[in-house]
């Protein structure tokens, strides 16, 4: 369980990133109050994680949808 490793995938990303801008603008837009506040705190969580590919949440359950790379993937013996 490593902090700040990428563990997010780049649907999993694209949807964090479209959802947060999403936020952001709804909550500074369409709320008024601390409910405005707490819509684009929220926002901008998912902005951040969707930026750096990287969720805290994910890393403390042990979730991943960053699919293995080829250069994270063991490499095969020649014989």
């Amino acid at each position: 369980m490593k902090f700040c490793e990428k563990n997010v995938g780049m649907i999993d990303r694209s949807v964090r990133l479209g959802a947060g801008i999403a936020l952001i603008v709804g909550g500074l837009v369409y709320f008024a109050g601390l409910v405005s506040y707490v819509v684009a705190l929220v926002g901008l969580i998912l902005l951040v994680t969707g930026i750096t590919s990287s969720c805290g949440i994910y890393s403390l359950l042990g979730i991943s949808t960053a699919g293995k790379t080829a250069a994270s993937a063991p490499k095969k013996r020649r014989k």
